[in-house]
């Protein structure tokens, strides 16, 4: 049996066997520690005259000191690989390999970040908050058993702080009993960063509150992130961030349809494009930005208010009342080449925080000529 300890540590100026002893389960195993073993690959840790029997393990534990390495990531993974050999009695030679990574001493780093990804006025007297909370890891080894924070409830306890939701986000699960409060870990236990996959990742938490009074109001938030390197070196850190509570005045939405879904190069087509305002407030100043892409020709366009300009893209509607909407007929001739993806977005001057249904797109399954649209071939 061999662990060649010189070369898994080479960069170390020296090193020493502390101890090395042999575990026997159970007593009829006949192992022999070799007591002047060195680290090197060409001396054995046993004589190589014992009896390993069927169904028995031999444990041996070897410690080492090593002087501290300098370098770029001194503290490691090491990979030491330790092989044993041996003979049946019938003569078959018989060989295993393993190995370990090995930390000599770390410097772990998690860095949070927290943004506001959104807040959507529900028009009935409350707030829907998500934030997103990304983990960032800078040290020189990994980090583990990682636990996040955020005290919702301490700091939005005015507002009626509920349904509380955490979301999974790149590689890290979420615990689904998360509750807001302080000793509530976002994450499920055991959580760590592998640095084979990525070195981030994020989730998002989702709540609702009572809007505050007066709006606008701002409310600064906290979260907290802990964590341990291989060795149990704890690292942690935290951010803030404001959630800007504001009046709801505007829901544009917009729509868009075509005619004909699966057309032919040269024929012509008719998009609509629906632009509307689900208030509460009236909207002004709206226009929708609609610019054809390659793989169209503009022919025409009939505007229920407002004007379309072709070179633009843009549809000036103007005013548009709550519960209002306004209807765009765009005709086209489908080009033999080019993009197809056609998108409308809607904008105004009021105050519209649920930007989710602010832009459409509709892609046709264009045939070009000779060719038969996928959607249509039969298997």
């Amino acid at each position: 049996m061999v662990d060649e300890l010189a070369f898994t540590f080479a960069a170390a100026s020296s090193y020493t066997v502390d101890q090395l002893i042999i575990a026997q389960q159970p007593a009829s195993t006949t192992l022999e520690v070799n007591i002047d073993f060195d680290g090197d690959a060409e001396f054995e840790l046993l004589d190589g005259n014992g009896t390993l029997f069927p169904g028995e393990t031999a444990t041996i534990e070897l410690t080492i000191t090593v002087v501290a390495i300098s370098g770029t990531n001194p503290g490691g993974p090491y990979i030491n690989e330790s092989v044993v050999l041996a003979n049946s009695p019938g003569g078959a030679f018989v060989l295993d390999v393993d190995d370990e990574e090995v930390f000599l001493f770390e410097n772990p780093e998690i860095v949070l970040t927290k943004t506001v990804d959104t807040i959507i006025n529900n028009l009935d007297g409350s707030f829907t908050v998500t934030f997103r909370l990304e983990l960032e890891s800078i040290g020189d080894v990994p980090v583990f058993e990682l636990e996040l924070y955020d005290d919702i409830v301490s700091q939005f306890s005015g507002l009626n702080p509920r349904d509380f939701l955490a979301e999974e986000g790149l590689s890290l699960l979420v615990n689904p009993n998360w509750d807001g409060t302080a000793t509530s870990n976002i994450l499920e236990p055991g959580q760590f960063f592998d640095e084979e996959i990525e070195d981030n990742y994020f989730v998002f938490i989702t709540f609702t509150v009572d809007a505050p009074d007066p709006l606008p109001a701002t409310i600064n938030n906290e979260a907290t992130v802990l964590g341990e390197g291989p060795l149990g070196t704890p690292t942690q850190d935290l951010d803030n961030v404001d959630a800007v509570f504001v009046e709801f005045d505007v829901d544009l939405f917009i729509t868009k349809t075509v005619d004909n879904m699966d057309p032919t190069a040269g024929e012509e087509i008719t998009f609509t494009i629906t632009a509307g305002n689900n208030g509460p407030q009236n909207g002004t100043g709206v226009q929708v930005e609609d610019l054809l892409p390659s793989g169209y020709t503009f022919i025409s366009a009939i505007a229920s208010a407002g004007n379309y300009n072709e070179q633009t893209g843009l549809w000036v509607i103007g005013d548009l009342a709550s519960g209002e909407s306004e209807t765009l007929l765009i005709n086209v001739r489908v080009n033999q080449t080019g993009q197809y993806l056609n998108t409308a977005t809607i904008e105004g001057i009021e105050n519209d925080p649920d930007l989710t249904n602010n832009s459409d797109e509709i892609l046709p399954d264009v045939c070009r000529a000779g060719l038969i649209p996928p959607r249509l071939i039969k298997n």
